[in-house]
């Protein structure tokens, strides 16, 4: 329960004025892009207005083929629209070691915008990061330039007590790579006059956020600058995700803006950046807990600008990055869409311009490259992980010459899947599959990735890609409505007798271990 003279009371929850109400806004418009067909609209009510103009106005707005959303005011309807704009001279000014509390900021795109900032001014910074704070990188590590050779560096030093799974490979590479990262991006920070300190923070523990804002403040003074760029993905349609995962992504952004405002005390910021996505304000496939909770800060951060009207208060719409969560098969999605991504150094110059900005400046704004693809209806494409357990023991029977590799019906089973979530509909065929290069589940396949694009109507394309983007997999599919009465497939007249019986063909053709020796009989 937040009081009304507590800063995070600018999240009004549960009142009439609760900007998180705003999160609604991404759950409709995800809805409209997962359901082919839905005529779904946003209808943002005037406190107060009648019930009868309501009800009137909320019929009309759900009648043809009007704005996806609308405000409704006693006097008329409000439509939402994109314009160009470019920022002020800077008018907020951070006088040198000031303050600046950053969640998520020791890397990727955050700290690629923090680093920019600190370029214009010298700043103490205190990131709040999940990953724990990183040591000294080993000797015998340093020399490991790319993933590769990082593994091979684990895999030579990193286990003493044995050889580790894939899957225990991939997690402490994966590791070494994030402590490699944070340990730059504090280098960079303090090689351009900014003093930092980072800390090990959940950002949704408010106790801890307090704790670690409480003693910066005592040590350097009140806050001036707070940036809000923590956030997750789980990415799944809305009917599959469950209730854990939505809490990961939603929580991280709006329990950790609580967090934040309820450790300021009596400080007011001059500059507030909430980092915000596309994916609230136009929808998208699998991102329903995200968009949901990017409207919502769009909302509180219209609230927090008028109740500071001196602060600079900004929800910055992302568009995609060249890094962060964008990795090459994803990048692959988005340029198949017309979507671009934003350049790293360009996106942190904007975004420092836009943050130093007139507070006067526009609350909430879009940044991206070609996103006339997002505002125009359902993305042409669907990117989502393919979860395989190397240590499943039916996969220890699938072996070619010694080595366990990735099963084709598993990937069949995964392919018409992937297809009837992003079709919305059900799978008609599956043809032509080409198996372009197997999978060695030795190597590995915590990064594996089912794209899924649509090719016409009701026709699509699948591929099951590897970390680097590679296709390993593919095959098309038709989606709709089952084909009635369909013939089975007549038996051709000229099959002759196999010669060989179940277990001479197990022993001789196939190399399926004991627990995927399915064949009893044969009976032709």
């Amino acid at each position: 329960v937040l009081g009304r003279d507590d800063p995070a009371a600018a999240l009004h929850r549960g009142s009439a004025r609760d900007p998180l109400q705003l999160g609604l806004a991404g759950l409709v418009k995800t809805a409209a892009r997962e359901w082919p067909g839905l005529r779904a609209r946003v209808v943002d009510l005037q406190p107060g207005l009648a019930s009868d103009l309501a009800a009137a106005a909320v019929h009309g707005a759900l009648q043809g083929d009007g704005p996806e959303e609308i405000g409704l005011r006693a006097d008329g309807a409000v439509l939402l629209d994109l314009v160009p704009c470019a920022p002020s001279e800077p008018e907020i000014a951070l006088p040198a070691g000031s303050l600046a509390v950053v969640t998520g900021g020791a890397r990727g795109v955050t700290a690629a915008c923090i680093t920019a900032l600190a370029r214009r001014a010298p700043l103490h910074f205190l990131l709040l990061g999940r990953s724990a704070a990183p040591g000294p990188e080993p000797a015998w590590l340093a020399a490991a330039t790319d993933e590769a050779a990082v593994k091979r560096a684990l895999l030579e030093h990193g286990f003493p007590d044995g050889r580790p799974s894939p899957r225990e490979l991939g997690a402490a590479c994966q590791r070494a790579l994030a402590e490699r990262e944070i340990r730059a991006t504090l280098g960079s920070l303090e090689a351009l006059g900014s003093t930092v300190q980072y800390r090990a923070v959940d950002a949704r523990d408010p106790a801890a956020v307090a704790a670690a804002v409480g003693a910066e403040r005592a040590a350097a003074g009140p806050v001036r600058v707070l940036i809000h760029g923590a956030g997750v993905l789980r990415d799944k349609r809305i009917e599959d995700k469950s209730a854990d995962e939505f809490d990961a992504v939603f929580d991280t952004k709006i329990d950790g803006l609580a967090a934040l405002l309820g450790a300021l005390g009596e400080d007011v910021p001059a500059a507030v950046a909430l980092f915000t996505s596309v994916s609230g304000r136009f929808g998208r496939r699998g991102q329903v807990d995200y968009a949901m909770a990017n409207e919502a800060l769009v909302g509180v951060a219209a609230s927090l600008g008028a109740r500071w009207p001196a602060s600079r208060v900004v929800a910055f719409d992302w568009g995609p990055w060249e890094g962060g969560m964008v990795n090459a098969a994803l990048a692959a999605q988005f340029k198949r869409e017309g979507v671009g991504l934003i350049p790293l150094q360009e996106g942190a110059a904007a975004f420092v311009d836009d943050l130093l900005a007139s507070p006067s400046e526009p609350v909430e704004l879009v940044l991206g490259c070609g996103l006339d693809e997002a505002t125009t209806g359902v993305p042409s494409a669907t990117v989502e992980a393919l979860s395989v357990d190397p240590l499943w023991p039916v996969l220890g029977d699938h072996r070619l010459h010694g080595e366990p590799v990735l099963p084709a019906a598993l990937v069949v089973e995964a392919f018409v899947a992937a297809v009837q979530r992003a079709a919305g509909e059900p799978l008609v065929t599956l043809d032509r599959l080409r198996v372009l290069q197997g999978v060695s589940l030795d190597q590995g396949v915590e990064a594996l990735q089912i794209a899924v694009t649509r090719s016409g109507p009701g026709a699509w394309q699948l591929e099951l890609r590897d970390p680097s983007g590679r296709p390993r997999y593919s095959a098309s599919a038709t989606t709709g409505l089952r084909v009635p009465g369909a013939e089975p497939t007549p038996r051709p007249a000229d099959l002759r007798p196999w010669p060989l019986g179940a277990e001479e063909t197990r022993r001789t053709r196939l190399f399926h271990g004991p627990l995927l020796a399915a064949v009893t009989a044969v009976d032709i």
